[in-house]
């Protein structure tokens, strides 16, 4: 059975101690300036905190909502061991201003959690644990709050996406409003928050390998807005579809643009920005909710649908209870290198469990073809989850069950399948989305993170920066093309950057592929169909130079009798099998 056996042989030597450090790794904030995160919390404690809407009965009165969750460690004295953790969670709902000395009751979802009363100054703290703590108190409430005793309850029901009232002993409504993600602030100190978010898309896309896309998210004072941009599409009829569902109709087929904008913006405000000649761009009202969806960009969705290129869409930190996911390029990282193939992805957060961080590992054996997935978990609840992958990459395809995952004192780690053995092969998971769900089956289930697994490093970590040109006037070079080269899916973490350059004074050229962590063995380089060099990789690394100055080879370079520029440069294993693909345009 999937899931009852741990990986083997070479991925058994990091998956337990590096996946955990790189889930870590991959949750912490990147090494920038961010204007948005000076009010940053301890990475083991999350705030969130929303203030209910007030039905008008009493003007002067303010309800603040406050969830919060912390990761406790305790030493248990044996080095060896580490820290034990432990997750604690509490819910707490400050009133303040209501008439004094009056009997009141907070109802959730038309449930009665818990009957107070106000002091003489007409406030009341409510404080719900998860689970009760004698030996500790909180020494001080959070600054702004009054310093009355805490009314305690338990903590014992769902509070995200449910409705909570204050009401009085007659049942006039005081607050009503929903606790949802998306209206919380950290700590509560910024009315207007804001929001920023980037995913690279996944180019899934059997034909336009170099199709990449980028989705960026942003709200900030009332204004929210998704911009989606596109290089080297195929001229086509595209659908951008939400949760399969299609949000917009593109047609590219009259000019063949080099990028394509897709710009939504709520509230609308016209075209405010301008838009180069060799780009698509349309703008659009932002009338639906792209966070925690699939997005997909789809060819010819009413007639051959083709998915080309697709992402999940994560939620704001806020949401999240973390980071979030301010940068693309921290969505995949190389963890085999040039030892085996395996990439670590990370999952993103739906917002259904703030502060749950986590990643997968796929491998992919380079003799055997066979595919192995490890996934680690941190700050969830404890449970059984299940891990689930669809057939296609598509979001309206059903999900299949890999196998479950058990998470203990907030943390867990499963593997599934065995990438150098042929007993318990995985489907190929390359392109596929991953979920982690909880209660799978149910009515009640519900997908906690996910992630869609790219076809390649290349196409994880694309920065749309492929096609650079510059004119230098002290060198008196005009560099046509310098980028990486596409992987298709055989070597999943294969690399190579590409560069050509002209002298304008002189016409000479010169060509130049790096590659990285391809699988040791023979391979040809093709420009145009035509074979221009063989060459060997040795410990995953190889490195070719032509210089068209040449007449025959020198040192490590080779004469170049052939012409990149508009030409698909390809690079092939011994099986004629395309490995990386370029085009120099």
């Amino acid at each position: 059975m999937l899931g009852d056996s741990l990986l083997k042989t070479r991925i058994r030597r990091f998956n337990a101690v590096f996946l955990a450090a790189a889930i870590l790794c991959l949750a912490a904030p990147p090494a920038m300036a961010d204007d948005d995160d000076d009010d940053d919390d301890d990475d083991d404690e999350i705030n969130l905190v929303q203030y209910l809407d007030s039905t008008g009965v009493d003007d002067n009165a303010t309800a603040k909502a406050r969830w919060k969750s912390e990761v406790e460690s305790e030493e248990d004295g044996e080095e060896e061991e580490g820290e034990e953790e432990e997750v604690e969670q509490e819910f707490k709902l400050h009133l303040k201003k209501l008439a004094p000395d009056t009997a009141f009751e907070f109802f959730v979802e038309d449930v009665l959690r818990a009957s107070f009363s106000t002091n003489g100054g007409g406030n009341a703290a409510l404080e719900f644990e998860s689970e009760d703590d004698d030996e500790e108190e909180e020494e001080e409430e959070e600054e702004g709050d009054d310093d009355d005793d805490d009314l305690e309850f338990a903590f014992d029901f769902e509070v995200f996406g449910q409705t909570l009232e204050v009401r009085d002993a007659e049942g006039t409504v005081y607050f009503s409003d929903k606790f949802e993600p998306g209206g919380m602030q950290p700590g509560g100190k910024k009315k207007n928050p804001k929001a920023q978010l980037e995913v690279l898309m996944a180019n899934v896309s059997p034909d336009d390998f170099d199709a990449r896309g980028r989705l960026h998210y942003k709200a900030d004072k009332g204004k929210t807005s998704l911009k989606v941009k596109l290089d080297d599409l195929d001229p086509g009829l595209y659908d951008l579809c939400v949760d399969g569902a299609s949000v917009l109709q593109f047609d590219t087929t009259l000019e063949d643009f080099e990028v394509v904008h897709l710009k939504f913006r709520d509230p609308p405000n016209g075209d405010d920005d301008d838009d180069e000649d060799d780009e698509f761009s349309v703008h659009a009202a932002l009338d639906f909710d792209p966070l925690g969806a699939q997005i997909d960009v789809v060819l010819d969705k009413d007639t051959l649908p083709v998915v080309v290129l697709t992402a999940v869409m994560p939620v704001t930190k806020q949401a999240a209870g973390d980071r979030g996911q301010r940068s693309g390029r921290r969505q995949a990282k190389d963890v085999g290198r040039s030892k085996y193939d395996a990439v670590l992805f990370k999952l993103l957060n739906t917002g259904l469990m703030p502060g749950a961080v986590g990643a997968v590992v796929l491998e992919v054996d380079d003799v055997t073809g066979n595919q192995a997935l490890t996934i680690g978990l941190k700050k969830l609840g404890d449970t059984t989850y299940s891990v689930m992958a669809d057939d296609d990459g598509d979001a309206e395809t059903d999900m299949t069950e890999l196998g479950t995952v058990d998470v203990l004192n907030g943390k867990g780690e499963a593997s599934f399948g065995v990438a150098s053995e042929g007993d318990e092969a995985l489907p190929d998971l390359r392109g596929r989305r991953i979920d982690l769900v909880v209660d799978a089956g149910t009515a009640d289930a519900d997908t906690i993170m996910s992630a869609i697994l790219p076809t390649s490093l290349p196409a994880a970590l694309d920065k749309l920066k492929a096609d650079r040109r510059k004119f230098d006037k002290d060198t008196d070079a005009l560099v046509r093309f310098q980028g990486s080269m596409h992987g298709t899916g055989v070597d999943i973490d294969a690399t190579a950057k590409l560069r050509w350059q002209v002298k304008l004074s002189s016409g000479r050229e010169t060509f130049e592929i790096q590659v990285k962590d391809l699988a040791d063995g023979s391979y040809d380089m093709r420009v145009g169909g035509v074979l221009e060099s063989s060459f060997e990789v040795l410990k995953g690394r190889a490195k070719l130079r032509f210089d068209s100055s040449l007449l025959e080879a020198k040192g490590n370079k080779l004469p170049m009798d052939f012409s990149p520029l508009d030409a698909l440069v390809e690079i092939r294993d011994a099986a004629d099998t395309a490995v990386l693909k370029a085009m120099v345009e």
